[in-house]
């Protein structure tokens, strides 16, 4: 019986915390859409333009860490890995 209502209280406590992020989520969607963009942001240098298609590039980031919007910091992983290439 202690087993089940452990099960009950946490499916509870989930389904509680899905809809707080719900909740947010629209908030956001609604009051600040400017947070919710992230296209755009990365800088690149274009370096070849022929219709229809253009090649960018994207330099590795210089700074250490990156600001997130909730005041927090992101360290920026200096790891070395294949350049990809993708089109789109």
């Amino acid at each position: 019986m202690h087993g089940m209502l452990k099960r009950a209280l946490d499916s509870g406590l989930a389904l509680n915390g899905r809809a707080t992020e719900i909740a947010n989520n629209a908030f956001d969607r609604m009051f600040r859409p400017g947070t919710l963009i992230k296209s755009d942001q990365t800088p690149y240098e274009v370096i070849h333009a022929a219709d229809p298609m253009s090649v960018r590039y994207y330099p590795p980031l210089r700074e250490d860490e990156v600001p997130l919007v909730d005041g927090s910091s992101l360290p920026v992983a200096k790891t070395l890995h294949e350049v990809p290439l993708i089109i789109v």
